[in-house]
């Protein structure tokens, strides 16, 4: 399964963010293909920007999906990710997303960041987007609609 032929279209609507976070977003979305990191065992990235206004610089919502050479190397990202996050001052708790252990961290927006076998998956909301709260009840919500489509199309 490679999760990064699957469309950005097909990833999240302007309906699931609202639903999730309270947010109304512009439509559309855009890809951004980023470059293999082998020396972290990185071996493709895509970002999928919702809500941008700036030909996808940014995004309201960015879903960021990361292939690795093996799983050990994406469970250390997500383990970077978290003490990286956490160092910065976020806020982290645990979630379960489609049964899979997840980590929403909360600073300047929020993320949350799961494995999934050999890749991970990223689900970030801009500053200011919703509230703590919303973030923390709406981004393992956005994750899970995220992962099925994945499974489902890729």
């Amino acid at each position: 399964m490679d999760p990064l032929s699957v469309s950005c279209a097909l990833l999240l609507t302007q309906s699931d963010i609202k639903k999730a976070l309270g947010a109304t977003v512009p439509s559309g979305s855009v890809r951004v293909k980023d470059v293999a990191d082998p020396e972290r065992g990185v071996t493709g990235k895509a970002r999928c920007r919702f809500g941008s206004t700036d030909g996808g610089k940014t995004g309201k919502v960015t879903v960021l999906l990361t292939t690795y050479n093996n799983a050990a190397s994406a469970a250390k990202q997500v383990t970077l990710t978290r003490s990286s996050e956490e160092d910065l001052g976020a806020t982290s708790s645990a979630a379960t997303v489609r049964g899979y252990p997840a980590r929403i961290l909360l600073r300047d927006g929020g993320l949350i960041v799961l494995q999934y076998d050999t890749w991970t998956l990223s689900v970030v909301a801009a500053d200011k987007l919703a509230s703590a709260d919303k973030l923390t009840s709406g981004l393992p919500l956005l994750a899970e609609q995220v992962l099925a489509r994945i499974l489902k199309n890729a």
